[in-house]
């Protein structure tokens, strides 16, 4: 039989769907009816941490001020007994193929602490170039080269796509301040052929830009005019060389989404390219070290 705390009624174990096992680990039990009508809820007490034992875990105990009690650091497990028997287990069923038991009993001799001990695996461990040197031969040298210049091309294109979706950025606004300015200054009259419509409605232009068609080697030409440093240095574009052609009319319709799309695609492309480029010096720099 197990007491409700809350409306002090009991109940047999098996109606309340509790195992006599469970008494140890109930701190508090409040009845499904109460419960349900959210006057409490059952609290547990930590139970052993190793597979089968359902005593509770050892709980932490404070020290008395002005005793000589040093009190109870609390555990995962009932006993020092059953804490050695889980690490027992896990290296029963470890995998050798990724770890053995060797290379885990060097890793926890040589980690300071317990929380040092939990980090591993968050960031692979670094080898040496001094131990790694040893180990390379003439061709990988000449391919680690090779990529480090690929990387250095990829890492310049990737600065031209920043600025790219800069000016684009600063293009979109720009068409904007346009259509905003001359709607302010009223509606235009429309035509068609020779008869003009009764009804008016101001026009809105394409406004874009011929400066997002240059190539790389072009627009980082112009990115470095005074032209090119005030505009990107200001974050705004003067001038009068956006296209004034009516939106509907234009051959540049969509011109913001498509060209934004475009950079994104690049700049996709370009980091697969700078993961691949990583990836391949990884596997060079171990795959002789590991054999």
């Amino acid at each position: 039989m197990i007491n409700c705390e809350v409306c002090n009624d009991w109940f047999h174990g098996t109606c309340v769907s509790l195992e006599e096992s469970d008494e140890p680990l109930i701190d508090t039990y409040v009845c499904p009816v109460c419960t349900s009508e959210s006057k409490g809820k059952t609290s547990w007490i930590r139970k052993c941490r190793l597979q089968g034992c359902k005593n509770p875990a050892i709980q932490q105990v404070k020290p008395v001020r002005g005793t000589k009690s040093g009190g109870t650091r609390a555990s995962k497990y009932c006993s020092d007994e059953h804490a050695m028997e889980f690490f027992r287990r896990k290296l029963r069923d470890l995998d050798s193929e990724s770890l053995t038991p060797s290379q885990l009993k060097v890793l926890v001799e040589n980690v300071p602490s317990v929380d040092d001990f939990k980090r591993l695996g968050d960031v692979e461990p670094v080898v040496p170039d001094s131990i790694l040197a040893k180990y390379k031969t003439p061709a990988d040298d000449s391919r680690l080269a090779d990529l480090r210049l690929e990387r250095e091309k990829l890492v310049r294109k990737m600065e031209i796509v920043t600025l790219r979706q800069t000016f684009l950025h600063l293009a979109v606004d720009k068409a904007k301040q346009i259509n905003t300015d001359l709607k302010m200054a009223g509606p235009t009259q429309l035509t068609v052929g020779s008869k003009s419509k009764n009804k008016t409605k101001p026009k809105e232009l394409c406004a874009f830009d011929e400066r997002l068609l240059l190539g790389d080697a072009e627009f980082l030409e112009w990115t470095a005019t005074e032209e090119g440093k005030r505009v990107l240095g200001e974050r705004r574009i003067d001038g009068e060389e956006q296209c004034m052609v009516e939106k509907r009319r234009c051959r540049h319709v969509g011109w913001q989404a498509l060209r934004g799309e475009d950079i994104l695609m690049e700049e996709s492309l370009l980091r697969e390219q700078l993961d691949g480029i990583a990836r391949e010096e990884k596997a060079i720099r171990y795959a002789t070290f590991n054999s």
